[in-house]
């Protein structure tokens, strides 16, 4: 089964998927494994983006089957 790595944006005290947004759309992958494996690496990213710009707008990650 293929899943999707998709990127939620907290906006306006709601999350707003990625999809939404021009560029941000779901990225497919073959497996759960792989999908989970390129969210952990999006969330470090994330994580490191916020400790060098805490303003940067908050994001979340999820493994959705497609």
């Amino acid at each position: 089964m293929e899943y999707l790595l998709v990127v939620y944006f907290l906006m306006g005290g709601d999350w707003v998927r990625g999809d939404a947004q021009q560029g941000w759309g779901a990225i497919p992958y073959p497996t759960e494994a792989l999908c989970l494996q390129r969210k952990a690496r999006a969330e470090e990213i994330q994580a490191d983006l916020k400790r060098v710009n805490p303003r940067a707008l908050a994001k979340r990650f999820a493994c959705e089957p497609r």
